[in-house]
């Protein structure tokens, strides 16, 4: 997955999804901030795991 939709997904989630965000704990949602905020929109500031783990949060406040 590009990581710009990434990224368009997570500031999605901050404005309107609330309900979606629900879905993560209050630590989990900390984190997915924490790392959002950390790659400043490139994802080559973070990590590979720090990368997969924006998807992974990303993919359990999306999942119906």
């Amino acid at each position: 997955m590009p990581w710009r939709f990434v990224v368009q997904a997570a500031v999605w989630l901050y404005r309107w999804g609330r309900e979606r965000l629900d879905r993560l704990s209050p630590r989990e949602r900390q984190e997915l901030f924490d790392l959002l905020r950390k790659s400043r929109g490139r994802a080559s500031n973070l990590s590979g795991r720090e990368q997969q783990r924006v998807r992974d949060l990303l993919r359990r406040a999306f999942r119906e």
